[in-house]
């Protein structure tokens, strides 16, 4: 499992979100206190997200020819991998998304 994450991770980084990061929890939580903000409240919100992915990869494949005509078959491969690929790490508990709210 950990070499399917990191191949995950390492995909998401270089073709979805280049130069970004992916915070975990413990990050937010680290980075929010030492700003100076206190934790009021965490949602988790993984269930949901693998309704949306799903929903946003089948409305993708459902679209297809526009959206190749739109962009390309490369982008979107990338982005229907994408999509699918956040679904199955959802399902499989490795990752989650999470609404905080802060207070200062």
């Amino acid at each position: 499992m950990d070499d399917e994450r990191s191949a995950v991770f390492r995909f998401l980084r270089t073709e979805i979100f280049p130069g970004g990061e992916m915070p975990g929890k413990h990050d937010v939580l680290e980075y929010s206190e030492a700003g100076g903000f206190s934790v009021e409240e965490i949602e988790l919100l993984r269930p949901h997200y693998i309704r949306t992915v799903d929903t946003w990869a089948e409305n993708l494949r459902a679209n297809r020819e526009r959206a190749i005509a739109i962009q390309s078959d490369e982008v979107y491969d990338r982005y229907l991998r994408y999509l699918t690929g956040c679904a199955q790490l959802f399902r499989k508990g490795i990752s989650n998304v999470g609404r905080f709210a802060l207070v200062k």
